[in-house]
């Protein structure tokens, strides 16, 4: 993503990833809850970052706020933070599962 932040800069930092194919490398995505650490390792060292919410938004047949609420994820931000998205259910991708997470 464009707009992503890097590691070691302020801003939000985008990953995204499958979860039921192509090696699925936010299978367990979906099972993290607020307090957990995600640590994320680079070339250069690991940044250790706390999850701070979990959300679960509908991307099938969405309305318009749904998707409003879904894109404003993506955007930059001032504060450093982490955002991990992958699809939900594993079974069906009828919805996105979005991880927050800040160091």
């Amino acid at each position: 993503m464009v707009t992503s932040a890097l590691p070691d800069q302020a801003g939000n930092i985008v990953l995204y990833g499958h979860n039921n194919m192509y090696g699925a490398v936010f299978k367990n995505l979906g099972t993290l809850e607020p307090g957990d650490s995600i640590l994320l390792e680079t070339g250069q060292r690991a940044w250790e970052y706390h999850v701070s919410r979990v959300e679960l938004l509908p991307i099938l047949a969405a309305s318009a706020d749904d998707l409003a609420a879904y894109q404003a994820y993506l955007q930059p931000t001032a504060a450093p933070r982490l955002t991990v998205i992958s699809c939900w259910p594993p079974e069906s991708n009828t919805h996105r599962v979005v991880v927050i997470a800040g160091p």
